[in-house]
């Protein structure tokens, strides 16, 4: 059995005699049938992780995809899917009360439940709830609270409603926050 060209995958074997003697000198002439062509599983792995990786790059926002936010604003993204309900209407009681605080703090709370986007207190993300979900590696189940800073790295994050009073006490202990304080309004 030979093999034509390296990893071609055609299976050639020989049906006859091999003749040398052409009458250009040096050359061989052989007589073969293809016997059956060999599915490379290189190529199939190949577009499977091609159409994988479109695929995440249609769904998966930029890094830079809250970049809206950077420098003016600090997101609460509040994720709440099956399963996340009774946290998150904790989550909305506790924050219902203190948009004077939430406000004075520069603070955008994104709603994100089911298919929806909803913004609190600022301009909404330009997201979907599958690229917000995306972007913070959050399931379309449960609940997760992520705090961004206006830098627009993740500051705090957890799985349980977030108080107040730790939202403001982490954001207060922030560099940012603190010369913001002393500059005053």
């Amino acid at each position: 059995m030979f093999q034509a060209l390296s990893g071609s995958g055609v299976i050639l074997e020989p049906m006859g005699d091999v003749y040398a003697g052409d009458p250009n000198p040096g050359s061989i002439v052989a007589h073969v049938r293809i016997n059956r062509i060999e599915e490379q599983p290189t190529v199939s792995r190949a577009l499977i992780l091609l159409g994988t990786a479109i695929a995440m790059m249609l769904m998966t926002p930029p890094a830079n995809a809250m970049s809206g936010y950077r420098w003016k604003y600090r997101p609460v993204v509040v994720l709440a899917g099956v399963g996340g309900e009774a946290a998150l209407a904790e989550q909305r009681r506790m924050f219902a009360g203190n948009s004077a605080g939430l406000a004075e703090r520069d603070i955008v709370v994104v709603w994100v439940t089911g298919n929806n986007v909803r913004a609190e207190l600022g301009p909404g993300p330009g997201l979907t709830a599958a690229q917000l979900r995306a972007r913070f590696g959050a399931a379309e189940t449960g609940f997760r609270v992520i705090l961004v800073g206006k830098d627009g790295g993740t500051k705090l994050t957890q799985s349980t409603p977030l108080s107040t009073a730790t939202l403001f006490g982490t954001i207060d202990a922030m560099p940012m926050r603190r010369d913001e304080i002393r500059r005053g309004p």
